[in-house]
């Protein structure tokens, strides 16, 4: 997996995956984090609205990710729900998560 962390001309403070992007959904899903510089802002819920609104509006009756231990009550507080054991990914710990459309 590679990512960057380009910022020229005041863009996105987002570590970004690299890969073939073609909706608003498929960036947000390769968003790595939100640079620690840069949180607090409200960037990382602006970022979820769109992907999870993006989801909807697609027709997807649910969006997973794996959060990092740390980021859990983040994701909860968008409705998502943790589950699974933690496990390591890149040596952090993390957990399952998923918000199921009603």
């Amino acid at each position: 997996m590679t990512t960057r962390n380009n910022m020229p001309n005041n863009s996105l403070p987002v570590s970004i995956q690299e890969g073939d992007w073609q909706t608003l959904g498929d960036i947000a899903s390769h968003i790595r984090a939100v640079l620690a510089k840069a949180r607090g802002a409200g960037i990382g819920g602006q970022l979820m609205a769109a992907a999870i609104a993006t989801a909807q509006r697609v027709g997807h009756p649910e969006v997973a990710l794996s959060s990092q231990l740390h980021a859990l009550a983040f994701y909860e507080r968008l409705g998502f729900v943790a589950h699974g054991e933690v496990f390591m990914d890149a040596g952090i710990p993390h957990r399952e998560m998923t918000l199921t459309f009603s």
